[in-house]
């Protein structure tokens, strides 16, 4: 009894320690952001940025430790009648008890606190998102607002990765927890290398992980209206007769890929998202690297100039409007022949 609330005592400043040195920079930083703008009279800045990034801190915490949390004691729960069998024999048989109840616990807080720490630098993206405005301009390739580039976009970004971190730290820990009970074990063979119990679990999150690969490839169709890869930034006609189809269909495979995990649920054989893997590798070869390639090589560069004309003029329109340069308005001076002293007076 004494040992186990000794333990307790031990993991409870641990925590405290953690706390204390993920937050103390974050503390001084505040204090000091604080001064400022109330030096400047604009206390009322320092309170939204404050307020948002609390939010997006305390949300990132909360999700993580919840979802990890909740995989690890859901793959823990359709293992309960196994035990720790690589952690049993030699010198780890003394982890096996303190891995469930502590090491692992600890573990996904610290995850969760890392997480909130690397995700408050978005909360810029929210405002953006929530006070946009529209430009009343539209990029010639997609026809939509610029608006959704700066307001929109960048939030659907970031919450796809992070939706896509929280699901391999979910896949992780789960992983970890079937490969330590032996519900993963190459000696059955490949197909049924996963047991009936962690499977179902490893392919509903497989199949969520690639539902957001296939999101993040369909934004990426956005972002080659920043490409640098033709002779003006932005898209050109690699990029728009290629490179978008190539995307498209990795979103499209990604997606299949997705499918393919859910309808293996019901199958004691990894076999079907396994061929499913290779399918999506070689369209990920064929189609995003090898096809943009051969026509960049083979059919924009023999006549570059022509392929690529109308998109180096969405270049030079853009460039002027952003500038303002197409505002700017033209007067004649004629030149005149005669120039004597006095005109130069």
């Amino acid at each position: 009894m004494y040992k186990r609330d000794r333990s307790k005592i031990i993991i409870a400043i641990l925590i405290v320690a953690a706390l204390i040195l993920f937050s103390s920079g974050t503390l001084v930083h505040l204090l000091t952001e604080a001064w400022w703008f109330n030096a400047v009279n604009f206390s009322g800045v320092f309170w939204t940025l404050l307020k948002w990034r609390s939010l997006t801190w305390v949300g990132t915490f909360i999700v993580f430790a919840l979802f990890v949390g909740g995989n690890y004691f859901f793959a823990l729960r359709v293992t309960r009648y196994s035990t720790f069998r690589l952690l049993e024999g030699g010198n780890l048989r003394a982890y096996a008890g303190p891995l469930p109840n502590y090491i692992v616990p600890t573990l996904i807080f610290v995850l969760a606190l890392t997480a909130a720490r690397v995700s408050v630098g978005g909360w810029e993206t929210f405002l953006k998102y929530f006070n946009a405005s529209d430009f009343n301009i539209s990029d010639p390739i997609y026809e939509q607002d610029i608006s959704f580039y700066i307001f929109r976009l960048p939030l659907y970004e970031n919450l796809q990765n992070w939706l896509l971190a929280l699901s391999i730290c979910g896949l992780v820990v789960s992983v970890i927890i079937y490969v330590l009970k032996g519900c993963i074990n190459p000696q059955r063979g490949w197909q049924y290398l996963i047991a009936r119990e962690a499977k179902t679990h490893l392919s509903l999150l497989l199949a969520g992980i690639f539902f957001l690969i296939a999101l993040d490839f369909w934004l990426q169709r956005y972002n080659l209206l920043y490409s640098e890869d033709g002779v003006v930034t932005g898209a050109g006609y690699t990029d728009t007769h290629a490179q978008l189809w190539a995307i498209s269909m990795m979103s499209v495979a990604a997606l299949a890929l997705s499918v393919l995990f859910l309808l293996s649920v019901q199958q004691r054989s990894i076999a079907l998202p396994v061929y499913g893997m290779g399918g999506f590798i070689i369209v990920w070869i064929l189609l995003y690297q090898l096809y943009p390639w051969f026509q960049q090589e083979f059919i924009v560069e023999p006549n570059e100039l022509v392929k690529e004309k109308p998109y180096i003029q969405h270049n030079i329109e853009f460039t002027r409007q952003a500038y303002r340069i197409d505002e700017v308005e033209t007067q004649q001076y004629p030149a005149e022949a005669q120039l004597n002293r006095q005109n130069l007076q």
